[in-house]
């Protein structure tokens, strides 16, 4: 039994591939000036503990934030892969930014909404208290 991917399949996992490792290299660069700028003492942290706590330390650190940006990076490249619905090649590039600019501020206009009115003789009756 052959495992073999189909040939149509590769552009896509390269696509993919792609964007992953941009987004794995964000996350290190992330870690990077985690660590140059010693924000909440991370840096200082991991130096100044045990070695193999501080290596652990930036082990984990390094690995999860790779996964997470990598993810990140991987499911935006496949969201912004939206077919038009006559058959299109995605959005262009400048329909993809225009998406993001903030669009002007403009006043809702009324829209009326029909109401369903029971009529007076429909209408159950309370009983009125009885003086005394």
């Amino acid at each position: 039994m052959s495992t073999r991917l189909p040939r149509e399949s590769l552009p896509f996992l390269r696509f993919l591939l792609r964007h992953t490792l941009v987004g794995i290299g964000a996350g290190w660069l992330f870690v990077a000036l985690l660590l140059a700028l010693d924000i909440a003492g991370l840096r200082s942290l991991m130096l100044h503990g045990s070695r193999t706590d501080g290596l652990v330390a930036l082990v984990l650190l390094v690995v999860f934030s790779a996964i997470t940006f990598g993810s990140a990076a991987m499911g935006a490249a496949i969201m912004g892969l939206a077919e038009s619905e006559r058959g299109g090649k995605g959005m262009g590039k400048r329909a993809r930014w225009r998406a993001w600019l903030p669009r002007p501020a403009t006043s809702p206009a009324p829209v009326p909404v029909p109401v369903p009115v029971p009529s007076p003789a429909a209408a159950p009756q309370r009983p009125r208290p009885q003086r005394g």
